[in-house]
């Protein structure tokens, strides 16, 4: 008898336990879900665009506002490189120039050999000039 009703105990808390955790993640999608709407709405009436780029593994987010900006169809999945490349001109920038700096510059930091402050360089953007 004891053991079940100990068995039944720990079960219980645990019910709880699952109830109080998954409370909390849903206060959390909701916060995160108001922040985001905030963000958007500031994107959109400043008329911006926000980039994420994820170097490592070569996906870009896009902001909702950036779509719109270019007038393209919103995505909510991540765009890939090639995706990004093939809507600028090759004459402007350079985009794999300065990912391979930007990656470059980013590992540098992971190397215990190097000072840690060596990959707080600035981005040479001289080796992939702007043009109008």
């Amino acid at each position: 008898m004891t053991l079940s009703a100990t068995t039944g105990f720990v079960v219980l808390i645990l019910g709880f336990a699952f109830h109080w955790q998954s409370t909390r993640a849903r206060e959390g999608d909701l916060i995160n879900d108001a922040v985001r709407g905030r963000i958007d709405t500031a994107l959109n009436r400043g008329r911006c665009g926000l980039w994420d780029w994820d170097l490592s593994r070569g996906r870009i987010f896009w902001s909702q506002s950036m779509f719109t900006m270019l007038g393209l169809d919103t995505r909510s999945d991540l765009l890939t490189f090639g995706e990004v490349n093939a809507l600028v001109k090759s004459d402007d920038i350079d985009l794999f120039a300065i990912a391979d700096q930007l990656y470059f510059l980013e590992n540098r930091s992971h190397r215990p050999d190097l000072p840690h402050a060596a990959h707080r360089r600035p981005l040479d953007l001289a080796a992939c000039p702007l043009r109008a």
